[in-house]
């Protein structure tokens, strides 16, 4: 059976979510509905409840959905921790009737922070809480860490986005490093011949937002090649819990859901123009991991290392995968679990 719950929070916010009568903590399969303003938005939860540590999941996109990172590095997890997978707002399978003005990266933020709430109303005030967030993850889990950081034990980034202003900047001498070194190796040499022409045709001072979409859908044939070609880490033996998954998600619904909010951040919000919290992270001082692709093309490890050096906590760290691309949390998934472990168990 199943229970409907309504939490009210300074009676401005009210979450509701659903959960089962009596819950095995040591394997948890929970899921619950986050009401805040205006938004329900879904948080699956899997592992090991009983352990009293929780991390929380920020996908990538704007638009993409939790449950497509419980493959690989996190499912490893779940015997350890309670792994909880977030669909944020107007992103996967939640739903909520208010205006594009109101789908910012403030308010999303906020939703996290709502999260939080309910987890420890359902978990208890004695539970550790992590953050990792990956990709528009990784800027989505600053904006909340610069918001509120006292929740949190730890912060864990992969490949994120603290600097998307200067994104293409990165970009542009990434691709040219890289396919110079496959051209030299002679691996797909046509491929990388065509793309170098695609990138000295881009101006790195005066780029439009075109040239923006177009670095984004090369960075990821790119690594396709190089998934071809061995260079990276082709990821084998993943548990893809299709089963556990298949019904949850409606692929209309989610396929919606991020085209609109990846035009309204875009379009209407500018992200990639406007966020740019370099000179904010030495306000972040909680223990923090960044762990980064060698061959990412999508955000360059040059972005990790930033954040590395400006981020304000004295215990924190940078781990570089050296035959993964935008997702090493895939490609090496095995290793970055064991990464990520250790630095739990260190601060937990």
């Amino acid at each position: 059976m199943k229970k409907i719950i309504y939490f009210f929070i300074f009676t401005a916010a009210l979450f509701l979510f659903s959960g089962c009568e009596k819950e095995d903590l040591y394997d948890l399969n929970d899921v619950f509905y986050v009401r805040y303003k205006n938004a329900d938005m879904p948080a699956y939860i899997y592992g090991n409840g009983a352990s009293k540590v929780f991390v929380i999941v920020l996908h990538g996109g704007p638009g993409g959905k939790g449950l497509d990172y419980r493959p690989g590095a996190l499912s490893e997890l779940e015997s350890d921790y309670a792994i909880v997978y977030f669909d944020q707002r107007n992103s996967g399978m939640s739903s909520g009737s208010y205006s594009s003005k109101e789908l910012t990266v403030e308010r999303m933020a906020e939703d996290i922070l709502a999260l939080v709430k309910v987890i420890k109303y359902k978990y208890g005030d004695d539970i550790s809480l992590f953050l990792f967030g990956h990709s528009w993850g990784g800027t989505l889990g600053t904006e909340v860490l610069l918001m509120d950081q006292t929740p949190f034990k730890g912060w864990i980034e992969s490949d994120g986005g603290h600097n998307l202003a200067e994104l293409i900047e990165r970009q542009l001498p990434m691709f040219k490093r890289v396919a110079k070194e496959q051209i030299a190796l002679g691996n797909s040499t046509r491929f990388w011949e065509r793309t170098l022409d695609v990138v000295n045709d881009i101006d790195p001072v005066n780029y439009t937002e075109h040239d923006g979409d177009k670095l984004n859908s090369l960075a990821y044939k790119c690594e396709s090649v190089l998934l071809r070609d061995k260079v990276l880490t082709t990821p084998e033996g993943i548990d893809m819990h299709m089963m556990s998954t298949l019904f949850q998600t409606d692929p209309a619904t989610a396929a919606i859901n991020g085209a609109n909010i990846g035009r309204i951040m875009v379009k209407q919000n500018d992200i990639w123009n406007t966020i740019d919290y370099t000179d904010r992270l030495h306000e972040i001082t909680i223990p923090s991991l960044f762990l980064w692709g060698d061959y990412d093309l999508v955000i360059p490890p040059e972005l990790g290392e930033e954040a590395y050096e400006n981020i304000g906590s004295t215990d924190k760290q940078f781990i570089l995968y050296e035959k993964s691309g935008h997702s090493p949390l895939m490609n090496e998934y095995e290793k970055f679990a064991s990464d990520m472990r250790n630095f739990i168990e260190r601060y937990k």
